[in-house]
């Protein structure tokens, strides 16, 4: 192959034929000892980033860095050979172009040295490309590793031909075992025809390239169910059609709704109290005047009646209606727990054997009826006749409860509490108990149950499923509960039993309300002392009850000005001060900086339910330490005063350090 001196660069003539190549073509002719004969511009250019006239008498191979081994000493290919390779000078931007260099067979003329025909090509942004798409398929596989979310790949007929770890860890599968099912084993039978009603959507998604988003029920391994946000696109992998299926366990949202919906229900609850506590205390004045009369003017015409009268017994029945009518007003003051109560050290253990032949006499015949109770209970502070009716209310309504078709069992027992209740668990009604501060009476039957959907309204006065006019039944034992601080679990399933665990504090009286306080010398409370202000009650105690469980003294205030009044009363003994912001009179801004005024640096916690981005700033520059979001839990108070407390241990472990202890 010879070089043509009166054609263009683009010509070549081998064996006396002219070979037409683009002039765009980068190609050079070596002897056998690869040094360069002829070559076109554009090799020039490819090969000389810096700019050379020619490439004459160039070895090709000095231009190339890190060759091959079999291009290390060089000898014409009787094949065609390829390989690629980087140049050895570096661009303007010190960048080594990627090139593929293909040699041909050497050609042989008469008389001529034999040459190979090299032609050559840049495939650095091929290979950047290349080297682009690794990554973002690494970064992308990565991401689809590392989500917290389970992600399945399906075909349209739904097997599942790939899956993340996610998948793994949410339904109880091993991958291998996940890639031979289809997305229909993990869904129970009642969504499947959810799914199937989802496959006109998922045609329409494919024009449209858009998603499919609804909540599902999966199914694990082990055959429990929990509720899904469920995200599904189509995507094609490897150019295969298919669909991205993300899902999300959103069982933990839903437990902090049901929690938010029970705390809800609970402060309706304390609401509701109150406002009948209100009513029953306006009832009870003017309805037991009326009482008196009628019971008054029954009792002289008794006097007025000769013995043989059958107008006495007519008499009497009006005296009776008119004590019942006072009973029930009674039992409405002690639902709303505006009784007022009489408090002294009971020992349960006698106060459940006293109860005992009660409690025989009410079942009757024919039930089992079975008595545990331990006999370490420490005496507690409680009003015994109260507790008394609360019990006995509540084995009138496990006897009813129980199943004539079967032997009926009743089981009372008594005994440390020691569990942790943060007031939302479901059929809790009460504030939150730690263990070791509360003894627990339970009350459990094999009765017919109670349907969920029932549980919250068992407490109501005149509720029951079973027949009209039974008056306030359990609803005394709210009552009860009320005054002495207590809290009572109920945990049914129907056609099983129920449980009813009455939870009472170790020392009711240091829980009382101010009214019914019973205070001892020998109280202690390692905490420090709290001062709450907020002018709704049921608010106020809430925050008492959490508080007392923290291990505080606590102070309450129904409004700023008040709150202000016991602060300068207390402030020696103060650790810590929680205040709503919108109060009539002095709200809680005009609070805080008084108490700023009178001190510094004793933490305050605004408690609201309205927000507080807007006095952000102001809370802020008035050192406010925590805002408590209503509504709350008692582990979001407890956080907020972990870390005031932490605070407070860090600045006087420092200033112990500065002062040389």
């Amino acid at each position: 192959m010879l070089e043509n001196k009166n054609s263009s660069e683009s010509e070549l003539v081998t064996d006396g034929n002219t070979v037409v190549e683009p002039v765009s073509a980068a190609f050079v002719v070596i002897n056998r000892e690869g040094i360069i004969v002829t070559s076109s511009s554009t090799a020039v250019s490819l090969l000389t980033p810096g700019g050379m006239a020619s490439l004459a008498g160039q070895n090709l191979f000095s231009f190339f860095k890190h060759l091959p081994g079999s291009i290390g000493n060089y000898k014409p290919p009787a094949s065609y050979f390829e390989f690629e390779v980087e140049l050895a000078q570096a661009d303007a931007e010190n960048r080594h172009a990627s090139i593929n260099v293909g040699i041909f067979p050497a050609e042989h003329s008469d008389g001529q040295e034999p040459v190979n025909l090299v032609f050559m090509r840049d495939t650095s942004l091929q290979r950047q490309a290349e080297e682009q798409l690794t990554r973002a398929s690494r970064h992308y596989w990565s991401l689809f590793e590392a989500s917290s979310d389970a992600i399945f790949l399906e075909l349209e007929d739904g097997t599942i031909f790939d899956c993340n770890k996610s998948c793994e860890r949410m339904y109880g599968y091993s991958k291998s075992e996940l890639l031979n099912m289809n997305a229909r084993d993990l869904v129970p039978g009642s969504s499947l025809t959810i799914i199937e009603g989802l496959i006109p959507e998922l045609d329409a998604m494919k024009a449209t390239q858009s998603g499919i988003q609804l909540e599902a029920v999966g199914r694990r391994k082990d055959g429990s169910l929990f509720p899904s946000e469920v995200l599904v696109n189509f995507v094609k992998v490897n150019g295969e059609e298919c669909f991205a299926v993300t899902i999300r366990d959103i069982s933990s949202r839903r437990e902090i709704e049901s929690s938010r919906q029970r705390y809800e229900s609970q402060v309706m609850q304390l609401q509701k109290l109150d406002h009948l506590g209100q009513m029953a205390n306006g009832l009870a004045n003017d309805f037991n005047n009326l009482l008196t009369g009628i019971m008054g003017y029954s009792d002289l015409i008794l006097r007025e009646l000769p013995e043989e009268s059958t107008s006495r017994e007519k008499a009497r029945r009006i005296v009776d209606a008119a004590r019942k009518a006072s009973d029930i007003i009674q039992q409405l003051m002690a639902y709303s727990g505006k009784l007022p109560t009489l408090y002294q050290k009971t020992s349960l253990k006698v106060l459940l054997r006293e109860l005992q032949p009660v409690f025989r006499q009410i079942a009757g015949e024919g039930i089992d009826l079975r008595h545990a109770v331990d006999e370490d209970l420490p005496e507690i502070q409680l009003d015994p006749p109260m507790l008394k009716q609360a019990l006995i209310n509540i084995v009138k309504n496990s006897v009813e409860a129980l199943d004539k078709n079967r032997p009926g069992e009743i089981s009372i027992t008594a005994f440390p509490g020691l569990c942790n209740y943060y007031g939302s668990e479901p059929g809790y009604f009460g504030p939150p108990v730690k263990p070791g501060s509360y003894l627990v009476i339970k009350v459990s039957d094999n009765g017919t149950g109670i349907e969920p959907e029932n549980l919250n309204r068992i407490f109501d006065p005149f509720y029951s499923t079973r027949y009209a006019g039974r008056g306030l039944g359990l609803s005394s034992v709210i009552g009860m509960l009320r005054s002495h601080r207590g809290a009572v679990m109920v945990t049914s399933t129907p056609g099983h039993g129920t449980d009813f665990a009455i939870f009472l504090p170790v020392d009711a009286s240091a829980s009382m309300g101010e009214g019914n306080t019973v205070r001892h010398a020998e109280e202690s409370y390692p905490a420090g002392c709290a001062l709450v202000i907020d002018d709704d009650e049921n608010v106020r105690e809430i925050l008492a009850d959490n508080i007392r469980m923290l291990g505080y003294e606590v102070f309450v205030a129904e409004n700023g000005k008040e709150g202000i009044e016991v602060f300068k009363s207390q402030q020696r003994r103060l650790n810590i001060v929680l205040t709503d912001l919108v109060m009539p009179g002095m709200n809680g801004i005009e609070v805080i900086k008084e108490i700023r005024w009178m001190n510094p640096e004793i933490p305050v916690i605004v408690c609201t339910g309205i927000g507080s981005d807007e006095k952000g700033p102001e809370l802020e520059k008035l050192g406010v330490s925590a805002v408590l979001e209503k509504p709350f839990s008692y582990k979001d108070l407890e956080k907020h005063f972990t870390r005031i407390q932490l605070k407070a241990r860090n600045r006087n472990n420092t200033s112990d350090g500065g002062n040389g202890h």
